[in-house]
């Protein structure tokens, strides 16, 4: 078979590593194929992966800033939805991740999203002392482990 007649889906198989041959065959694919075996762009990936690759990331950062502000996730329950701790979290998810307002509103039971939007807003505004002291714990997980 020539290069020139495989097919996208085979040239995705290739993009991703998928070959058959030894190193050297490899070597001369690569000489061959030139541009084609670059990455594919970001948006090569299907939807739905990137997606549940993002929602998984997300989680585990919402995770992190619980731990980080010393709350459990029952604690939400609790919480109204304007809450402090609430409205530093969602600043810091918007900021860190790609979860729209709704989906930040629901996991943090702050009703509507125009609730998140609003406490976003507050946060990056800064000037209240209290907002300021949380976004300090929660932006420590930004930095190294020293």
């Amino acid at each position: 078979m020539l290069f020139s007649d495989l097919t996208e889906e085979k040239w995705k198989a290739l993009r991703r590593g998928w070959y058959v041959g030894n190193d050297g065959f490899l070597g001369k694919s690569r000489v061959r194929l030139g541009r084609r075996l670059r990455p594919a762009k970001r948006d090569s990936h299907s939807g739905g992966a990137r997606k549940e690759q993002w929602r998984l990331a997300a989680e585990q950062m919402l995770r992190e800033a619980l731990d980080a502000l010393q709350l459990a996730e029952a604690d939400l329950d609790e919480m109204g939805k304007e809450a402090p701790e609430k409205k530093v979290i969602a600043w810091w998810l918007r900021k860190r991740t790609t979860m729209s307002l709704a989906c930040i509103s629901d996991r943090l039971r702050m009703g509507h999203p125009a609730t998140v939007s609003h406490a976003v807003s507050q946060a990056k505004r800064g000037g209240n002392r209290g907002l300021e002291r949380l976004k300090r714990e929660v932006e420590r997980l930004e930095r190294p482990v020293q």
